[in-house]
């Protein structure tokens, strides 16, 4: 893979969450393997999306990334559903979406994604089943389906239950790894350098 997409698929970073368990620092920008999460993140993103944007509530989030743009949250109550809704609003297409504190994901997993473009929801599933609904493919439609469901269903993984979704199984867990603590930054750093 590695070939940039032509078929209008965007990209979004998901950079949300108050980072309560690493002092309040910036997930994605701390650095693991000589480059900051975000950046890495978002050469992936580049790599297979026609546009980029990174969905953030930060006052310094324009700071992050200047190449790409930032949107807010429109639903309140914020959560992932809340910025998967405010990319796709953004973007008006088909996206991939990944959290901005999983510094391994690659441009072959999105590119398998990718694949199954013409589905409400294309979502990974690592090794042992658990669905990674933050390395997904989100089309419009499902912005619609969490706007319907807001008042009632906040959990992404209802919602994607609820979606026409197709699961991509077999993936191997460690792509998915994502830093929310002081532990998993040293460990994260410790795969890297391996």
């Amino acid at each position: 893979m590695g070939a940039r997409l032509t078929n209008g698929i965007a990209g979004a970073i998901i950079a949300g969450g108050a980072s309560t368990r690493l002092g309040g620092q910036p997930k994605g920008l701390l650095e693991v393997g000589g480059a900051r999460i975000i950046d890495r993140v978002a050469s992936v993103l580049e790599s297979m999306a026609s546009e980029l944007v990174i969905v953030a509530n930060a006052d310094d989030a324009d700071s992050w990334l200047p190449r790409a743009r930032v949107v807010r949250d429109a639903l309140s109550g914020g959560g992932a559903a809340a910025g998967i809704h405010a990319a796709l609003r953004a973007t008006r297409a088909p996206t991939l979406v990944v959290a901005w504190d999983m510094p391994f994901v690659t441009a072959d997993i999105l590119g398998t994604l990718a694949e199954h473009n013409g589905s409400d929801v294309v979502v990974c599933e690592s090794e042992g089943g658990k669905l990674e609904p933050l390395c997904a493919l989100y089309a419009p439609a499902f912005a619609d389906l969490i706007e319907r469901e807001w008042e009632h269903e906040r959990s992404l993984h209802a919602l994607i239950q609820r979606s026409r979704s197709v699961i991509v199984q077999g993936m191997p867990a460690w792509r998915f790894f994502n830093v929310n603590t002081p532990d998993d930054l040293v460990k994260a750093r410790e795969m890297a350098a391996q």
